[in-house]
């Protein structure tokens, strides 16, 4: 301990001396230059001298004009006596741009940092001059990566071509050769939409004639296995909260009052207090959706039986089909690729590509512009699920819509033995088949395909 302060005295005592010596060298070289002139210097240089009789403005300014009349002084700054060790760069700054013949100005601390117009060495902006750094310029260096951090993979690190979009990816399992690949893509696309149990006899929302569509739609997968490329199975996924759920709403003047299964809920309905969102945050979101479902046209809000809750028997694979699809990824080697929608409990999907009205921040409910691309890339694609007045309706006309203009709509078919309606809206799957026929899309049947 004892010679450790030892050395730190000794390292003291030897940078004051050299800092007197450099203060001396300096004094002379500023007097020489001053009485080269012809007048009598501004300060005594001496160790024993008495303090400057010139202030230092008045120093500086006698510096400025022996420099414009092109007596400059070496490169060491000026020295302006005793503060010369307690001078920051900010004060020699400004006595080096006074040596320079030219005053820099101070900038404001709010002031943005001036843009540099012209390189360093050429600049003609005086305000995009470098300035020096100095203690106030000073930023942290950003922290190093550990080992850990540098073995993980860069986001983004793949080619701009093969990077899929986020609403694409955001709700897409096993699908990912559809929505990175470009080329053509041989044989067929068998689209399945929400094959599941709560649409089938037993389920909470089941559709008259599912269970004899599931099983000729495992039987044409059997069958044609080798001629489909890739089976593409939607999967409708609630939780209780959902918006189209009794649990979202409740009487303004009854809290404990949910609404009955199939009760239609419009505009007019949620401004006059007769149902309003549970949750206070959303009773704004509420009458807003509700409004821009009706002006969509195609829907008032309905309230459907809780149906294909995630995490329960109702949300499975009828058992026929998913057989059919286990075999057939055993069999070809290949991934079924599994599209998850409505999710998002502001708003319904009733397409598998986009939601009725898109929530801004959820990418997921937006048109999955990325994934009707790398299905549209197969020869044909066979469309079929539950049910047609609904999801199989407006999954299919969001691709008709959104179809390639140099493919024929013919290549979009419909197994119209393998969907059925909902009870009351046989009417709307009319009129859906009559849209197919009439925008050139293949009406068929699983024995005629």
């Amino acid at each position: 301990r004892l010679v450790l302060e030892q050395d730190v005295l000794r390292r003291r005592w030897t940078n004051r001396r050299a800092a007197r010596a450099c203060s001396l060298r300096r004094r002379r070289i500023a007097s020489k230059t001053l009485s080269s002139s012809g007048e009598a210097p501004a300060f005594t240089f001496s160790a024993a001298a008495a303090p400057p009789a010139v202030g230092k403005s008045e120093a500086i300014e006698q510096v400025r004009q022996r420099a414009k009349a092109g007596q400059c002084f070496s490169r060491t700054c000026f020295d302006d006596g005793p503060t010369a060790r307690r001078r920051g760069p900010r004060r020699r700054r400004e006595l080096g741009a006074a040596r320079a013949g030219r005053e820099r100005p101070r900038r404001a601390a709010t002031s943005s940092p001036p843009t540099r117009e012209t390189s360093k060495r050429g600049c003609t902006n005086e305000a995009a001059r470098p300035r020096p750094r100095g203690r106030g310029d000073f930023k942290p260096a950003p922290p190093r990566p550990t080992q850990a951090q540098k073995r993980l993979p860069k986001h983004n690190s793949h080619p701009a071509s093969l990077r899929p979009t986020l609403p694409a990816m955001a709700s897409l399992i096993g699908g990912d050769a559809l929505v990175t690949g470009k080329d053509r893509i041989e044989g067929l696309c068998l689209l399945v939409i929400d094959p599941q149990n709560d649409f089938h006899a037993g389920g909470s929302l089941a559709v008259p004639g599912a269970e004899e569509d599931c099983a000729r739609t495992a039987a044409f997968l059997r069958k044609n296995g080798d001629k489909i490329n890739s089976v593409v199975i939607t999967l409708d996924t609630h939780h209780t909260a959902h918006v189209a759920h009794p649990a979202f709403w409740e009487r303004a003047t009854d809290a404990s009052a949910r609404p009955d299964p199939f009760t239609v809920i419009t505009s007019k309905d949620i401004e006059a207090g007769t149902w309003r969102a549970r949750d206070p945050a959303l009773r704004a979101w509420a009458l807003e959706y509700a409004r821009k479902l009706e002006a969509g046209g195609r829907f008032a809000l309905c309230v459907w039986p809780e149906h294909c809750l995630l995490g329960t028997e109702g949300h499975a694979v009828s058992a026929p089909l998913k057989e059919a699809a286990l075999d057939w990824a055993r069999r070809n080697n290949k991934t079924v690729a599994w599209l998850l929608k409505g999710m998002n409990n502001k708003t319904e999907m009733y397409s598998c590509f986009s939601a009725e009205v898109p929530v801004a921040e959820d990418p997921a409910t937006s048109l999955n512009a990325a994934l009707i691309a790398g299905i549209a890339r197969h020869d044909k694609v066979v469309c079929c699920g539950q049910a047609k007045s609904h999801c199989v309706n407006y999954s299919v006309r969001d691709l008709l819509a959104a179809w390639p203009a140099d493919k024929p709509k013919s290549d979009v078919v419909l197994l119209n033995d393998a969907t059925s309606p909902v009870p009351g809206f046989e009417a709307a799957a009319e009129q859906f088949e009559a849209y197919l026929r009439e925008a050139g899309a293949t009406v068929s049947t699983t024995d005629a395909l």
